[in-house]
């Protein structure tokens, strides 16, 4: 099994004794790959020390961390452009609004946030997004910049969004038989425990739906056509 570490920040000083071990053991039990999230200026050069140390098996974004957007956080945003100009990030993150520590930089952190939503948008790049306590701040910013033609337009829309397509692709790989796809996805619906038992009741309901194609319901408008037709 290949495993891809999509959100970890080893490149931080807490590693820097044991690194070549985390990265060996991780290897081992089928991690292969691993991409950091940049937090700000300061860990930009260990972050890509480690890429060049292993960089075949790390991918790197640029971006500003929102606890880390302070007063000097236009400075910081100006570095994450220069950046993208040197280097082929792979996205930009992680960005976002986070509440929980600090409150008092909220005007800053939405301003860094969109700034920073609007550059992914002008490089074609993705973004990843931390959230923390600041939900309806980030769905806000996200509805307003997005350009997924499916989404929900505000807090009470009924319109489909990413939950509904994840299942709807929870169902696909499970009628193809992909359970370890569907497995995956379905644990981002559910606790982990309950992702057997969605993926299950995804399968059931892909047969059902597969069947009723090929097993015309008949109505009695139907039952009607058929004995009159000459």
């Amino acid at each position: 099994m290949n495993i891809i570490d999509t959100h970890t920040h080893l490149y931080l000083k807490q590693f820097n004794e044991d690194i070549d071990f985390v990265i060996k053991r991780s290897k081992d039990v089928g991690v292969n790959k691993f991409i950091f999230p940049a937090i700000d200026s300061s860990h930009f050069d260990s972050m890509h020390s480690l890429k060049n140390k292993y960089p075949d098996i790390i991918y790197l974004m640029s971006g500003l961390h929102p606890t880390d957007v302070k007063e000097d956080f236009k400075d910081e945003l100006e570095f994450v452009v220069n950046s993208l100009k040197t280097y082929d990030y792979i996205a930009i993150g992680e960005i976002g609004i986070d509440l929980y520590w600090d409150k008092s930089f909220l005007n800053e952190q939405q301003e860094a946030f969109r700034f920073q939503i609007r550059l992914a948008i002008k490089n074609d790049l993705p973004i990843v997004i931390h959230c923390r306590e600041a939900f309806d701040e980030i769905f806000t910013l996200c509805v307003k910049y997005s350009r997924r033609p499916i989404m929900k337009h505000d807090l009470e829309c009924k319109c489909i969004g990413g939950d509904e397509s994840c299942f709807a692709n929870i169902i696909g790989f499970a009628e193809e038989g992909e359970f370890e796809d569907a497995l995956l996805l379905a644990a981002n619906l559910v606790a982990p425990k309950f992702a057997a038992h969605l993926v299950s009741s995804a399968r059931k309901f892909a047969i059902s739906v597969s069947r009723s194609n090929f097993e015309p319901i008949e109505t009695e408008d139907s039952h009607y056509q058929s004995n009159n037709v000459h």
